[in-house]
Formats: structure tokens, C-alpha cells, sequence
């Protein structure tokens, strides 16, 4: 189904599953928790000009963050879209916006972006590379032991449960090394919560408080493969930069009308999509 049937089908939804018209927010939220119902998704990024995107990531990463769209509708303008996911405001670079909505969900295989579902990735990702235990001096071996390692034992009191997660965390991003293949394979920075939930204006490297982090943490994140545009159903639109794009409105819509559908349509500036 491309384009203009895709443009049409697509164009406005919020959660596969859902009803047409207005939900309740706390609807919205638990469906979007819940990655079965949830298939339509909003990745940002900046780059230079010279850089021409036809993957959600770059060659050397196995997943990359996304949001759920429907957390940004209506349009809000970009510098709080772009603040929601952790992300921080490249003005002098071209925004890249894809909107994907893949025929076959299994394609970009979303996962909440939960500290568990990160060890479990990590599993499947690297289980034909490596064994156990790492050869010295790999980092990559180093990560994948340490998530075959975790155990993801219940417990009736929460904050139990979520230490274990947590401390390997820590772990992980007190080697160099290590956080770097997190930031490489999967795009995970120290910003990152495990929580499945993005820290709101994370992304500027500063230090938080845990009550900052929880305060900050509203709209949940995914990690999606690193596929291609067309193979994630995505449509790209790239804005230049322009005085003023900051407070200009992202419609979600308006990526789907104006957009290449596996490829990037460059588009002068953000504008209201025509209903």
C-alpha cells in the first residue's frame, strides 16, 4: 500500500487498536506501555547537511530510540517535541522527522525502552557472537555476559525489583567501554533511565537529582530495529535550518502529506498538515 492510500490510512493515528476520536490521557498511556497497541512511532534527529539518512540509525547501530506520535498530538512546537524524548535542539543542523508505521510490526520489533527489555536485546543481538565468559578486553563480550546474567527476580516490594535492573546499570555505564557500546549498538546515553520513560531535557549532559529524573521522566520510549525507511513504513521529511523553527509547530500529519515514503523529502520549512 504506497503512498497515497498509506498517506490516507496512516494519517492522524494514534495506537493500533484504538478507537477513532478523543481518549483519556491515562488511556493513552497504558496503551502506549503496552507495545502490541502501540505501531505508530516518531523518531527525531539533527544532522549536518551532508549526511543523506535512509536507515532509522546509523551503520553500526542495532536499535534506536522512537516515541509514540501519539504523545505530540496535537502539534506542540518543535522545541518541546523535541525536549519530550531527552533530545536538545541542534538549530544549526537539518531536523530529520520519521513518522513509521510498519505493515508488519515484527519488522522494527519495538520494545519499551526498560532496562529488562535492554538485557534482553542485548541477548538476542550479540548470543551468535559471543560466549561466556567474555575474552578479555571485549567490551562487547562484557556487555552481552552481563545481561545473560541478569536475573529479573519478582519481588512484592517495587524498589526490590527495579535495583537489581538498576545497579547493572550502574555497572555497565561505570566502564567507558562498556557505555560506549551502549551508546553505539543502541543509542543509550547516561541520560538514560531504563524506566521506559524518556528524562525530559536530558539530553544537555547536566546532572539531575533522582526527584529531577522522576519528575522529568512523561513520555515513554522505544527502541525500534535498525531497519530501513521503507521497511519500517516510515515517512521522512528534513526541514533545513530557518529562523524561528523552534517555535514552529511539528504536526505529525504533515510528515505523513509531505514526506518520502523510504526516502526524505526536503521540505523548506514546518508547516500545518491539510486537512
Amino acid at each position: 500500500m504506497c503512498c497515497a492510500a498509506l498517506r490516507s490510512a496512516v494519517g492522524g493515528s494514534v495506537a493500533a487498536g484504538s478507537e477513532a476520536g478523543p481518549q483519556a490521557p491515562a488511556t493513552v498511556t497504558d496503551r502506549s506501555r503496552d507495545v502490541t497497541q502501540t505501531n505508530d512511532f516518531l523518531r527525531l534527529i539533527f544532522v549536518t547537511s551532508q549526511v543523506k539518512p535512509d536507515h532509522l540509525g546509523g551503520p553500526n547501530a542495532f536499535r534506536v530510540f522512537a516515541a509514540a506520535t501519539a504523545f505530540v498530538e496535537p502539534p506542540l512546537p518543535l522545541a518541546d517535541v523535541v525536549a519530550y524524548p531527552g533530545l536538545v535542539d541542534q538549530p544549526d543542523q537539518d531536523l530529520v522527522a520519521m513518522r513509521c508505521t510498519p505493515s508488519d510490526p515484527t519488522t522494527v520489533d519495538p520494545i519499551l525502552a526498560t532496562w529488562p527489555n535492554v538485557f534482553d536485546a542485548v541477548r538476542g543481538d550479540f548470543a551468535a557472537t559471543y560466549t561466556c565468559p567474555a575474552v578479555p578486553g571485549s567490551a562487547e563480550n562484557a556487555v552481552y555476559c552481563m545481561a545473560n546474567d541478569f536475573i529479573d527476580a519478582p519481588s512484592a516490594t517495587a524498589v526490590v525489583s527495579l535495583a537489581a535492573a538498576l545497579n547493572l546499570g550502574v555497572t555497565l555505564f561505570a566502564d567507558a567501554d562498556r557505555a560506549e557500546v551502549l551508546r553505539r549498538r543502541y543509542g543509550i546515553y547516561p541520560a538514560f533511565s531504563g524506566l521506559g520513560f524518556a528524562v525530559k531535557g536530558g539530553g544537555d549532559g547536566q546532572p539531575m537529582r533522582a526527584v529531577d529524573v522522576l519528575r522529568r521522566s512523561v513520555t515513554p520510549e522505544y527502541l525500534l530495529r535498525n531497519v530501513s525507511f521503507g521497511d519500517g513504513g516510515c515517512f521522512c521529511l528534513r526541514v533545513p535550518p530557518y529562523a524561528g523553527r523552534e517555535t514552529a509547530a511539528l504536526d505529525v500529519d504533515f510528515i505523513i502529506q509531505r514526506g518520502g515514503f523510504g526516502g526524505c523529502a526536503t521540505v523548506p520549512r514546518l508547516e500545518y498538515a491539510r486537512h
